[in-house]
């Protein structure tokens, strides 16, 4: 049967050792669960190593983009794109001429002079 590494890696000449110290009580812990794999403790080492760094990988990708879009809503919210003409156009189709209707009533006013201006550059 093929370890973990030659499956993942092929020819032994590409093959890396790491070597690690661990205690009685780890050992104990690792060795059952490794048999319910059908698995050597090695190869269950190196199964659960991947997954944990893919898992670290992806977590960081996440939080890349995660920063990105943070800051790409952020510009959004302080300059806004002004709407174009089909988007207008759309606006009116859709609500038929409400839109208006709603900024200009009394309530709508009134809510609006509690929000702080927004300088727009």
């Amino acid at each position: 049967m093929l370890s973990q590494m030659e499956a993942t890696f092929g020819s032994p000449a590409s093959e890396r050792v790491i070597r690690a110290r661990i205690s009685a009580e780890l050992h104990a812990t690792i060795k059952p669960a490794a048999e319910l794999q059908d698995r050597t403790v090695t190869d269950f080492v190196i199964a659960a190593v991947q997954d944990a760094a893919n898992r670290a990988i992806a977590q960081a990708a996440v939080i890349a983009l995660s920063m990105a879009n943070q800051e790409r809503f952020a510009r959004a919210l302080i300059s806004p794109p002004k709407p174009n003409a089909a988007y207008a156009a759309m606006a009116e189709r859709s609500v038929g001429g409400q839109l208006r209707e709603a900024f200009a009533s009394p309530i709508r006013r009134r809510h609006l002079s509690l929000v702080p201006s927004i300088p727009r550059g």
